[in-house]
């Protein structure tokens, strides 16, 4: 999850980002299979198969796919991993590849970053270099798969600027992250960012100052006061209009797009108790409601 610095990342901004406890596993064994290919199947959380291919070994182009789109994604981070990694796949050997997030795949929590990561570790390619060759982004989510604590993110070129933090304020169990069911294109909300990309140059050093604004806040109202102030920020950047003025203008907390604006989860804060702040949602008609610790991994 990225809290802040959304987009902005992209140029540079310093970025306040938490690992959350779903992920995603990848499974490599070898099989008797002849000729040699490699077998990918990715399941969901309700082990139901969302995508199966088989792979050339040797130039990785697959050969049978029931999604073309993702077989060609597949092909370019596997051919980019094996330029750049330490060792591949053995040409002369069949492969069982499964994927397995534990997350439902519509609430966009990184299942191509922790695949990517996953890759890298298997490869021992760098994984923002496959990332920047591939699909593009700041990496930040790629920093996330492998940490264990919050982090501050800054890109720098390839090799990102990561720094482990303490975000522990004593507000945590008031923060609630909510799904708002509309999954957003990641792509689509980044094109429209570089679209106005000369004011948002303009704006790097206020983001930086938001995020240690958001890190060192002690009290509730004062994060509070931040996320609001990023929130405008954001919303002026990308001329939308904010995620609170769209589904809960009568809500009593603060409430802050995260990632893709539009779809994907919100943080909310309360000062109310999590039954009376879970039920508000729910009458709204979101039902997918966790608190922080739920959330994320600490």
């Amino acid at each position: 999850m990225l809290l802040s610095g959304e987009y902005f990342v992209l140029d540079g901004a310093l970025a306040l980002a938490v690992p959350t406890r779903f992920g995603q596993t990848l499974n490599i064994k070898t099989t008797e299979n002849v000729p040699p290919t490699i077998h990918w199947q990715s399941l969901t959380c309700d082990n139901i198969s969302w995508f199966e291919g088989i792979f050339d070994a040797q130039h990785l182009k697959s050969t049978h796919n029931n999604n073309q789109d993702v077989a060609n994604t597949l092909t370019d981070i596997l051919t980019s991993a094996k330029t750049h990694g330490e060792h591949f796949f053995d040409t002369q050997v069949a492969y069982q590849v499964t994927t397995q997030l534990d997350f439902p795949r519509d609430w966009g929590l990184g299942s191509s970053s922790t695949l990517i990561h996953g890759i890298s570790d298997f490869t021992g390619a760098n994984p923002y270099l496959l990332l920047n060759e591939t699909m593009g982004g700041s990496g930040y989510d790629l920093a996330c798969a492998s940490a264990s604590q919050p982090i501050l993110f800054q890109r720098n070129g390839i090799e990102p600027v990561v720094e482990k933090v303490n975000f522990q304020p004593d507000f945590l169990n008031q923060l609630y992250f909510i799904y708002l069911g509309k999954k957003q294109n990641s792509r689509e909300g980044i094109q429209r960012y570089q679209a106005r990309a000369i004011y948002a140059s303009m704006l790097i050093d206020d983001v930086h100052a938001l995020t240690n604004a958001m890190l060192n806040a002690r009290q509730l109202t004062d994060f509070e006061k931040v996320m609001v102030e990023h929130e405008t920020l954001i919303a002026e950047t990308l001329e939308l209009e904010k995620v609170k003025d769209l589904y809960f203008l009568d809500y009593w907390g603060a409430i802050k797009s995260l990632g893709a604006w539009g779809g994907d989860f919100v943080l909310a804060t309360s000062n109310r108790d999590t039954e009376t702040t879970k039920t508000y949602f729910k009458n709204k008609g979101f039902d997918v409601f966790l608190s922080y610790n739920e959330m994320i991994l600490s």
